[in-house]
């Protein structure tokens, strides 16, 4: 059973769920802690095969986030030191940017609306 057992749980009603926890040097890429999934079933062979989907799933995006790490710190590694907190995954980056416009009230949804009425003399 291995790491099935590791990540497999059973609840104390009897439904099966996966449990992760994101390697340390991996969070700041993915952007989350923990991977959870709830398998809604309480038969035993139903829980290992979609513990097999899943976890497959998991190990790719593992494997992903493993490249890109690796690209990036080549990328830094010819011009400057390499920090991991400093590489953050695109979606994040825009997401921080939008979220500091949004702060500082500068998109555009948020200007000033002009309250100008024509009128005929």
């Amino acid at each position: 059973m291995g790491k099935t057992k590791r990540y497999l749980k059973e609840s104390a009603t009897g439904f099966w769920s996966y449990r992760r926890v994101v390697p340390k040097h991996l969070r700041e890429i993915m952007g989350f802690r923990e991977w959870k999934k709830a398998f809604n079933t309480k038969v035993k062979t139903q829980a290992f095969k979609d513990f097999a989907e899943y976890h497959q799933e998991v190990e790719n995006e593992i494997k992903i986030a493993e490249e890109r790490l690796t690209k990036a710190k080549k990328a830094f590694s010819s011009s400057s030191k390499f920090d991991e907190k400093l590489y953050i995954e695109p979606n994040h980056k825009w997401m921080n940017i939008y979220n500091r416009l949004l702060s500082q009230k500068r998109l555009p949804h948020q200007a000033p609306k002009l309250d100008i009425t024509a009128t005929e003399d």
